[in-house]
């Protein structure tokens, strides 16, 4: 009897797997089946994604060629006069191109920052200061140099 028992079990274990095998193959053909979706859709998503990049690109390029052309545009009709404060020039330029955004004004320049053309009394005094006592340290160094080369030109002692 233990040898019926054992060729029932191996038939129903055999009747068992042959009866799993759809199933795993199944199994197997749905996984394929969710990674080609997925590539599908990755693949339609990146070149939506490449198409709106370049659509996108292309519409800035435009916006900045117009904006080019209303600046210069702009620009040639207003003449800029180099005379006067740079905050004068500045509001020129701001009523020249009024949809540029507002540059923060400029704070007031200490004296000793402004143009050369503008300095004051004292820095000039300052100025010729420094030029006289350059020109003394210059002399100076030429006299310590001169006096350097005659000790160095008297004659050695001869030996006797």
């Amino acid at each position: 009897m233990a040898t019926k028992t054992r060729k029932t079990t191996k038939k129903a274990s055999k009747a068992a797997t042959e009866a799993k095998l759809p199933l795993a193959r199944d199994l197997w053909l749905a996984s394929l089946g969710f990674y080609g979706r997925i590539y599908d859709e990755t693949v339609e998503r990146t070149e939506s994604a490449r198409t709106e990049a370049n659509k996108f690109f292309d519409e800035l390029v435009d916006r900045g060629a117009s904006v080019e052309t209303e600046t210069r545009k702009a620009l040639k009709d207003v003449r800029i006069d180099t005379s006067g404060t740079v905050e004068e020039r500045i509001q020129k330029l701001r009523d020249a191109l009024p949809e540029l955004p507002k540059f923060p004004d400029l704070p007031e320049m200490p004296e000793l920052l402004q143009f050369p053309q503008f300095k004051s009394t004292r820095v000039r005094e300052l100025e010729t200061e420094v030029e006289a006592l350059t020109k003394k340290v210059n002399a100076l160094s030429r006299a310590k140099a001169a006096a350097k080369t005659k000790t160095s030109r008297t004659p050695a002692r001869k030996a006797a």
